[in-house]
């Protein structure tokens, strides 16, 4: 009898190095073990490696001005072979991202503001072979607090 598994690992730190300051990341491991070659298995369609890294910064005053939240992240993602059908089989290469936002909390109004962005450097990348590309992806937020 055959065995498929999927076998992984994945580690998360995330340290708060000030009142203000932190750093966080993350690293995954996925593989698929299979006894023989078989058609029937599904693709696994997941890189090996991928890791993330980022620093964020809450509640800092800046210009005389308090309430400023920002966060940075770089992300990388190995190069994987996609499976599919046979025409949307394909290998998607490595990638890396750099995300980021910027963000004002106002007490008085129970409201935050933000603006942030994916893939700020624009990279054309995707993960689907065959897929369009996507570029970079920015947005603005408002959330309110009821109570």
């Amino acid at each position: 009898k055959e065995i498929t598994l999927t076998t992984g690992l994945s580690v998360n730190i995330n340290h708060q190095i000030n009142n203000w300051l932190g750093i966080k990341g993350n690293y995954s491991w996925n593989r698929i073990l299979v006894d023989k070659d078989d058609p029937l298995i599904p693709a696994y369609n997941t890189p090996e490696n991928k890791f993330n890294i980022g620093l964020s910064g809450r509640n800092m005053k800046i210009g005389g001005i308090k309430n400023w939240n920002w966060g940075l992240t770089f992300r990388w993602i190995e190069g994987y072979t996609f499976e599919s059908s046979p025409q949307f089989s394909g290998r998607i290469p490595a990638q890396y991202f750099l995300s980021g936002q910027i963000g004002k909390d106002i007490p008085k109004i129970r409201s935050s503001f933000k603006i942030a962005g994916s893939n700020l450097l624009n990279r054309r990348q995707n993960g689907l072979y065959g897929a369009p590309v996507i570029g970079r992806f920015v947005y603005a937020s408002w959330g309110f607090q009821l109570k």
